[in-house]
């Protein structure tokens, strides 16, 4: 079902001009959809979507973090998702 509600998420809320961060979909999920999730079940179900060939766009960023020692360390987000496959379409029934 959280496969489902992303790719509708997708659908709504992106096109060319208009991207969606990880944090974004999982604000709308809490919001519309009462779903609790984290990033990384996003992410992982985002990535299935592409796998399963769904024209799903992705830009992977790198930002400076702190590790537990103090040191900046490379740190590489998948942040912004957008659908460019507006006649890929799925279905659920409630």
């Amino acid at each position: 079902m959280l496969i489902i509600n992303i790719l509708d998420i997708l659908k709504k809320y992106t096109d060319e001009n208009h991207r969606l961060s990880q944090k974004d979909i999982i604000e709308i999920l809490d919001k519309e959809y009462c779903m609790k999730i984290d990033r990384k079940s996003v992410k992982r179900n985002l990535m299935n979507l592409i796998e399963f060939g769904y024209d799903i766009e992705y830009s992977e960023s790198i930002r400076l973090v702190k590790d537990k020692n103090g040191e900046e360390v490379e740190n590489k987000i998948l942040p912004i998702f957008i659908s460019t496959d507006p006649l890929r379409t799925a279905s659920c029934d409630f």
